[in-house]
């Protein structure tokens, strides 16, 4: 990693302000990468204030050590965040009909979502939020903390890789495979030496989970879950974790839908027959029949 900063360092002496985008804690965060004159944004160290920051497509962002984007005290959050567009502290959101690709976020500092002040009740609120993002990469040495929701939010994503970072003290999950509305899923994001501590707490959440409508939607390889509400709970069919760690969860870790779970060192396989997914559609289908109402996000699901 810090033969890969020194590089982007030299390419900088190099071609100076029109090889980086340098960002300074002075200026608007969200301005200088709207006019950014080129596709790598580097920050300076210190405190940089925002939230909702979007990052494009061909981008690569660089978030030094000793440098912290934190979602300041008099944000306006959307109260209705997941009833609507979510809030975040950084985001890359496309649309199923474009996708947003080959994002690199190198993560050395601190992403911190400030939750000491800005609860859920005034509008959930993601770390970092990824919707319809394909090719693209997380990685560093650096952690996602103090968001309200989850630190890591992944939606409707592929073929993403997230190494080595950190998640820590979110108050829903610290790593999340969720779905927008209507419902669509992620398949292969792959996650190695990620670590997620002390997370969940808030909602009874996990440390990593992937949801129902994602079949194969993640691989994690070598990651460490500590100290969560819960550990592990992965709902999403052919999901793995190999050769993961699970240590003083407070829940009792949840690998129902996996294909494959290596834990600790032992192999800790035990799918279900029946998927989460076939129990909420079967569930869905016997209310019909009784003429019960069932929700609307459920209404173009297939088998």
């Amino acid at each position: 990693m810090k033969k890969l900063i020194l590089l982007f360092m030299n390419i900088y002496c190099v071609l100076g302000h029109d090889g980086i985008t340098i960002c300074k804690t002075t200026q608007s965060l969200k301005e200088c990468v709207k006019n950014r004159r080129n596709n790598i944004i580097l920050l300076t160290k210190g405190i940089h204030y925002t939230y909702n920051l979007p990052i494009p497509s061909d981008t690569i962002f660089i978030i030094p050590k000793d440098t912290i984007i934190k979602v300041p005290k008099d944000a306006k959050l959307n109260p209705k965040a997941y009833g609507g567009v979510a809030n975040s502290v950084i985001s890359s959101k496309g649309t199923p009909e474009k996708y947003l690709e080959n994002i690199t976020i190198i993560l050395n500092g601190i992403i911190d979502g400030n939750k000491e002040i800005h609860t859920y009740k005034k509008g959930g609120l993601e770390g970092i939020d990824w919707a319809y993002v394909r090719n693209s990469t997380i990685t560093g040495t650096g952690k996602i903390v103090n968001a309200n929701g989850d630190g890591l939010d992944i939606d409707a994503s592929e073929f993403n890789s997230i190494s080595n970072i950190t998640t820590e003290l979110n108050g829903g999950s610290g790593v999340h495979l969720g779905s927008p509305r209507p419902i669509s899923s992620s398949k292969l994001n792959i996650f190695v030496n990620v670590k997620s501590n002390n997370n969940g707490y808030d909602f009874d959440k996990n440390g990593f989970d992937v949801s129902w409508p994602n079949p194969l939607g993640a691989i994690f390889i070598n990651t460490y879950a500590n100290k969560n509400n819960r550990n592990y709970q992965l709902k999403g069919r052919n999901s793995k974790v190999l050769y993961s760690y699970s240590k003083d969860s407070k829940n009792k870790d949840d690998f129902s839908d996996a294909d494959e779970a290596i834990i600790n060192n032992k192999n800790v396989t035990n799918k279900n027959i029946l998927s989460s997914k076939l129990k909420i559609l079967l569930k869905r289908d016997f209310k019909k029949i009784l003429g019960l109402e069932t929700p609307k996000y459920l209404e173009n699901v297939n088998y």
